[in-house]
């Protein structure tokens, strides 16, 4: 932070703007410049510290940011969690490439937190009025919302007022008829088109839509493909999969506005092979509590077929969770469509990840069609358990030679030689200098005590059995992505921390080459969602046999 002193935060919500020109908004989310964590500021002036604010030192000691567009109030506005506050001269602005700073500042590392619905700030505020960023004390964050709102209709001069605290109240968060939150980082303008530049090779080609971060794509390139490009809604996701994949070409966006000329023309006249997709599973997974058939993300499976109809691919590989066996009538319906639209026939078959080597409990559907030929589930091969000669994976032959950390310490050097056959693949040749993605959460005391005081394999929370401290001598439970904003799932087994986002690579068997962009939270996000590469390696050697 350019030796910018980091000071300690408080209870307090801070309502602020945001003008939404795209180099100020690229420099809050840390995208030009780049960095991993986002910054929100604010000019230091004499009314905003002025003791109607609580005094010069207030704006410090802020918790929670609420952030509107500044061109649009009745937006919805963004809950960020304030991390850390920092004060910075005009220079030191000019080094973190803010533009155009004037005077001294006031900054704010902010975490993404979600939105906040049915939150009237445009009937309090307008833009004539100058709307100035506003400080409030409170205990909770619908005592904060409801403050903000008395602070503003009384400059404002409104008689009526909003019972937010109420109206929150009634909500069910688990209520399936309200619409699922969505991820910050999903990109919903216009679709994000980055040409690659993919070497002439006589390798099968393969196109990943709802690709995430590239997990299937990881384990094709381990059967011998080549990957062509990627698609995906999720802006850090397509950031790693176009960094680990070399000449990739990438599309962000959502699904629905991708035009499937855009592809072709990416894709410059050369032939796809195999076609893959993950569509979206949370409106199927079993670890959803609002999972119903009706979930509009069920629905996207149409949009694999449109491009199968146009791409014309030799083969198909879609996969999803095991919940949707489970849900509705999807599975035959979907082995159907593919078939007609395809011209092949496609069927489907749970697939268990530890058979492959991945030392994960995980169930995968997938659904296979081949042109011209049927295609046998047997034909993908196991490497371990039951008539292999090999045992499982467990947590300790994944992660057992990773640097031991505390909470908030990070490793960027191995210190100890790889113990097991799956420690040796998944570092490969990777210098012992060149450990990436190894940096423990930030835990506050409690949370340390907290796993501590839990034994391997036990429930750290009363409430949550599926949060376990991971064992040594077993397999990991499904990793999942979390949710929106996720915490930390597991606890490591010896040390008094959740894991390290090298740590889920690990359990999801990503190689130590594979570098996660996005920090810790949006890493979860990721390697969660995620197919574990040698799952997708079995499979795609299968396929490779029918090509």
């Amino acid at each position: 932070m350019d030796k910018i002193l980091f000071m300690s935060n408080r209870s307090n919500i801070l309502i602020g703007t945001y003008r939404p020109e795209k180099n100020q908004l690229d420099w809050i989310l840390g995208i030009n410049p780049k960095r991993n964590y986002m910054l929100y500021n604010i000019r230091r002036n004499a009314d905003l510290f002025s003791n109607r604010n609580g005094g010069s030192h207030s704006i410090k000691n802020v918790d929670l940011l609420i952030l509107y567009n500044y061109q649009d109030l009745a937006s919805v506005p963004v809950l960020y969690r304030i991390l850390t506050t920092a004060e910075a001269t005009e220079q030191q602005m000019l080094n973190l490439k803010y533009p155009d700073p004037e005077g001294s500042y006031v900054l704010y590392q902010i975490e993404g937190l979600g939105t906040i619905p049915d939150f009237p700030i445009h009937k309090y505020a307008s833009l004539e009025k100058d709307f100035e960023p506003v400080l409030v004390s409170s205990d909770s964050l619908e005592e904060g919302i409801q403050n903000i709102i008395s602070r503003l209709s009384q400059k404002a001069q409104i008689q009526k007022r909003i019972d937010l605290v109420a109206e929150v109240g009634k909500i069910n968060k688990w209520d399936k008829s309200i619409p699922v939150e969505e991820n910050m980082y999903y990109w919903k303008g216009e679709p994000i088109l980055h040409k690659g530049n993919l070497p002439q090779s006589d390798k099968p080609l393969v196109v990943e839509l709802f690709c995430g971060c590239g997990g299937t794509s990881v384990g094709f390139e381990m059967a011998g493909f080549q990957i062509a490009l990627g698609c995906d809604i999720h802006r850090f996701s397509i950031e790693t999969f176009r960094r680990n994949h070399e000449g990739v070409s990438t599309i962000l966006g959502d699904i629905h506005n991708v035009k499937t000329d855009d592809v072709l023309k990416l894709l410059n006249g050369r032939q796809v092979d195999v076609l893959i997709g993950g569509v979206p599973c949370q409106g199927f997974s079993l670890n959803n509590r609002k999972r119903h058939a009706d979930d509009k993300r069920n629905q996207l499976y149409k949009e694999f077929l449109r491009f199968v109809e146009v791409l014309k691919p030799r083969a198909i590989l879609l996969e999803n969770v095991s919940g949707m066996k489970s849900t509705g009538d999807f599975v035959p319906e979907i082995e159907k469509s593919l078939s007609e639209v395809g011209a092949m026939e496609v069927k489907s078959k749970l697939l268990y990840a530890p058979d492959y080597g991945v030392p994960q409990s995980r169930l995968r559907l997938v659904f296979v069609g081949v042109k011209d030929k049927k295609f046998d589930f047997d034909s993908i091969e196991k490497t371990n358990g039951e008539g292999t000669g090999k045992p499982y994976n467990t947590v300790w032959d994944a992660i057992g030679d990773l640097p031991i950390l505390g909470a908030n310490e990070e490793s960027s050097k191995y210190t100890m030689r790889p113990k097991t056959e799956y420690q040796k693949l998944m570092r490969g040749d990777v210098p012992a200098s060149k450990l990436t993605n190894h940096q423990a959460p930030n835990h506050p005391q409690d949370v340390i005590d907290m796993i501590h005081n839990t034994k391997e394999g036990e429930p750290m929370y009363e409430k949550y059995h599926q949060r376990i401290r991971l064992s040594r001598t077993e397999l990991s439970p499904t990793q999942v992505s979390g949710g929106i904003r996720p915490s930390f799932q597991f606890g490591h087994p010896t040390q008094d921390r959740g894991l390290t986002i090298r740590e889920r690579c690990r359990l999801q068997s990503f190689p130590d080459n594979f570098y996660v962009y996005g920090g810790i939270v949006q890493g979860r996000v990721q390697t969660g969602n995620a197919v574990p590469p040698l799952l997708a390696k079995a499979i795609a050697l299968a396929i490779k046999k029918y090509l």
